[in-house]
């Protein structure tokens, strides 16, 4: 990367903190809970930072306690990284960027330009959540191990199902109900093991957001569709959904490698100009 010896970019996200941290190869990436500030600050003084870029929710009170920082629009970094990230010749003029973090945000990327077409609460946020109520396992990397595992038509109702007599009015392999199968009545089957429970739970934020993200790609008549985010990492039953329902409208994702960073990349680049 051709940024400054000497610049960090940190995206301040409600339960991480993403870091672009200088490195003599160019940049590392680093992960840290947002509620653990002081990592944040070690490893930002061992990487020698004279400048900082800051963005996402939390930057504002993280600046508060650093010197020579920056502070970035949060879509504008995010606009800033994927230039970054993915190169022009993967990507349209007119493309979608979704950040899928703690909660999801739909952007509209035309050439310089970047704006905010709308967003959904399901995220990572849902996940984290959701797959503690329901499993009682807290930890990110758990729960996608641990859906990887599951059979989510043991908790949840196809349509195939519901219209058994074979005259479904659309498509018998989407589920009808997510979580179905728990509530008494004539298909109920379990309580749901506790992997079967997270996979269920996995698809039903990928299917949403795809819902999501596929009606603003016909509202603004875009196919390229790009995904960013720390809920991505490491979760093939996410992005299996997203990429089968966005099928369903015709659109193939792609998803940013080291996409969790998007944002601290973007504001280390803007920090830099």
């Amino acid at each position: 990367m051709s940024h400054a010896t000497g610049t960090a970019g940190v995206d301040v996200g409600a339960t991480l903190t993403k870091l672009a941290l200088p490195d003599r190869r160019g940049c590392r990436f680093e992960s840290i809970p947002s509620d653990r500030p002081e990592r944040v600050r070690e490893a930002l003084a061992d990487h020698a930072t004279a400048r900082i870029g800051l963005t996402g929710g939390g930057a504002a009170r993280l600046a508060t306690q650093l010197a020579e920082t920056v502070t970035v629009d949060e879509f504008r970094a995010w606009h800033a990284g994927v230039a970054e990230l993915l190169p022009a010749a993967r990507r349209d003029a007119r493309f979608l960027l979704v950040s899928l973090g703690t909660g999801t945000s739909v952007m509209l990327v035309e050439d310089e330009t970047v704006r905010r077409l709308g967003g959904t609460p399901l995220g990572g946020g849902t996940v984290l959540g959701l797959g503690r109520a329901l499993t009682g396992t807290a930890r990110f990397e758990d729960l996608c191990a641990l859906a990887a595992r599951g059979d989510r038509a043991r908790v949840d109702l196809s349509v195939a199902e519901v219209y058994a007599s074979g005259d479904a009015p659309l498509a018998t392999d989407v589920m009808a109900s997510s979580f179905a199968r728990l509530a008494d009545g004539p298909h109920r089957r379990s309580d749901g093991r506790p992997e079967d429970l997270a996979r269920s739970l996995m698809a039903m934020v990928g299917e949403n957001i795809a819902l999501l993200v596929g009606a603003f790609s016909l509202l603004v008549d875009v196919e390229c569709v790009v995904f960013g985010g720390s809920t991505l990492r490491g979760n093939t039953v996410l992005t299996e959904a997203l990429s089968d329902y966005l099928g369903r409208f015709g659109r193939t994702p792609t998803y940013l490698p080291d996409g969790a960073f998007v944002g601290a990349v973007g504001a280390r680049r803007l920090a830099a100009a």
